[in-house]
């Protein structure tokens, strides 16, 4: 099992973004490791606590989505028939808080498809949000504010039940 994984934003404005050990692992099942593993993504869903950002579920590849060695095009419309069922069932508290998607590389860098998309999500979702690209030995956490590219989040140690404390 993975530790629990806290990015933190250090400025004027500090946030997080919290993703425990159970996403973690999720998560990693769907690093291409192999030559023949296809790409995969979904969204992240989660709770907004002030600036912080807990992500609580996430959604992985389904039937209709679009699956290639270097591309993943979500076009099955299960990953938000599930973000709205939570929406509703969490009394409108878990929630879309960004997206993920995989690269076969170890080092994972944004392409000009995934920069033109986080642009448009950001102009549509007015609300800082979450992009992670999972490379084969690291990962790329990006917290986007409205209108602009994301900016990369170092990894901050600490237990996860620790930075909650903040959250009350």
């Amino acid at each position: 099992m993975s530790q629990d994984l806290i990015y933190a934003q250090s400025s004027d404005a500090p946030s997080r973004v919290l993703i425990p050990s159970t996403i973690v692992d999720q998560l990693n099942q769907f690093q291409q490791t192999g030559l023949q593993d296809l790409e995969a993504g979904g969204l992240l869903l989660g709770l907004r606590r002030g600036p912080h950002i807990e992500i609580v579920r996430i959604t992985t590849p389904l039937r209709d989505d679009i699956r290639t060695r270097t591309s993943f095009h979500r076009r099955d419309l299960g990953h938000f028939q599930l973000a709205d069922r939570l929406w509703m069932d969490s009394q409108h508290t878990i929630g879309y808080v960004g997206e993920w998607h995989t690269h076969p590389e170890p080092l994972p860098r944004p392409s000009f498809v995934d920069t033109s998309e986080w642009r448009r999500v950001m102009r549509k979702e007015k609300r800082p949000t979450i992009f992670l690209i999972i490379g084969t030995s690291d990962w790329l956490v990006g917290r986007g504010p409205v209108g602009n590219l994301p900016w990369p989040l170092p990894q901050k140690w600490e237990p996860l039940t620790n930075a909650l404390q903040e959250f009350e």
